[in-house]
C-alpha cells in the first residue's frame, strides 16, 4: 500500500517538484544587409541598449554572409543600432525581447530620410520657415483674431443717445 501512495503522489506532486526554472533571458539572431537590402555587411556591429535600465549589449562583428547573434539578453525593449566601416545607422522602432525566446531580425543600412528633411528645413530659413512653425501659425491665428475684432467693433451700430 505505501508504494502505490507512494508511487500516487510522485505523479501528481511531480510537475512541482521537476518544475524548471523560468528562462529569464532572451537571445537575438538576425543579418546586416547593406542598403540594397540584397548584400550581406561583413564586420558590422550591433548594439542594443535596453530601454528601462540602460544596459548595452554589442554582438561581435558579422560574419562575410551578415548574421550577427546575441544571447543572454534580459526580457525588456531595447533601442538598436549598427556601427560598420560605412557609419553608424540607428533602428527607428524600438525591439523587444522575450525572455526564452529567440527574436529574428534583417536590417538594410540606409540613411535615414528624416537628417535630409531636417537639412532642407535648416537651407530654406526666412519668413517662411518661420511661419510654417508652431510659434508662426500661432501668430498667424492671433492676428487673424485681431482683425476680426476690430472689424467686428469698427462696424457695430451703436443705439442712439438723446445727449448728443
Amino acid at each position: 500500500m505505501s508504494i502505490f501512495l507512494t508511487a500516487t503522489w510522485l505523479f501528481f506532486c511531480s510537475a512541482y517538484i521537476i518544475e524548471a526554472e523560468p528562462a529569464s533571458a532572451g537571445n537575438m539572431v538576425g543579418f546586416v544587409f547593406a542598403g540594397d537590402g540584397i548584400t550581406p555587411v561583413a564586420g558590422a556591429v550591433v548594439k542594443l541598449k535596453n530601454i528601462r535600465t540602460a544596459e548595452e549589449f554589442t554582438s561581435l562583428p558579422t560574419d562575410e554572409l551578415g548574421v550577427f547573434r546575441l544571447s543572454g539578453l534580459p526580457e525588456g525593449v531595447y533601442v538598436m543600432g549598427v556601427e560598420y566601416e560605412g557609419g553608424a545607422f540607428n533602428v527607428q522602432n524600438p525591439v523587444g525581447i522575450k525572455a526564452g525566446t529567440t527574436a529574428k531580425i534583417s536590417l538594410a543600412l540606409k540613411p535615414g530620410v528624416q537628417q535630409d528633411e531636417q537639412k532642407k528645413k535648416k537651407k530654406r530659413g526666412g519668413l517662411i520657415a518661420f511661419l510654417s512653425s508652431p510659434a508662426g501659425i500661432a501668430v498667424i491665428i492671433a492676428a487673424s483674431a485681431l482683425i476680426v475684432y476690430t472689424v467686428w467693433t469698427l462696424t457695430k451700430e451703436e443705439e442712439a443717445s438723446p445727449y448728443r
